[in-house]
């Protein structure tokens, strides 16, 4: 029934099938994310080194900020409203757009002693790797420029590889660099 009444709107208002609308909207919110990530790249070839700081591993960028990894295993997630939880997270994503839908623990992001960043979703929404679904649970392996979507809003992975040449030189594997 629902379906019928909005061909009908459709064919009346637009004078196209709800195929075509659909696929119209479709396209649009393609060119948006396009848009998204050439903002991104953009910022991002133009202060590369300018906010890069001794002590990090590699760096998450949204359009809104910039967060520093500085550990072999940092938490994603939201902060709780109430001050006395328990669970602290590293990097709160509690500022950017649509984070209501994220998740107090949303994922963990470690760098192995291969030397590589795994990306495992804690949360109950899948996250997307560049375009590729990762369900709750799942590991994932992040490279340099990868882009990580978390409840409608976009995340760049920026691998400072100096650093992480640093850690490997080191005797032990370190929990921290500062």
């Amino acid at each position: 029934m629902g379906v019928r009444i909005l061909k009908g709107i459709c064919a009346f208002f637009c004078r196209k099938p709800l195929e075509q609308v659909v696929e119209i909207e479709l396209e649009r919110s393609h060119l948006k994310k396009k848009r998204q990530i050439n903002i991104l790249e953009a910022e991002l070839r133009h202060d590369r080194k300018a906010e890069f700081s001794r002590k990090a591993l590699a760096q998450l960028r949204s359009a809104r900020a910039c967060y520093e990894i500085t550990t072999n295993e940092v938490l994603l997630g939201r902060r709780a409203a109430e001050e006395g939880e328990a669970v602290r997270v590293d990097i709160d994503l509690s500022d950017e757009p649509f984070s209501h839908k994220v998740s107090r623990q949303q994922a963990v992001i470690q760098l192995t002693e291969h030397l590589e960043f795994h990306l495992l979703n804690l949360g109950k929404r899948a996250m997307y790797v560049n375009g590729e679904s990762v369900p709750q649970n799942t590991k994932r392996v992040l490279y340099d420029m990868c882009l990580i979507e978390v409840s409608f809003f976009l995340l760049l992975l920026v691998i400072w590889f100096d650093s992480i040449l640093v850690v490997a030189r080191l005797p032990e594997w370190p929990t921290s660099l500062r």
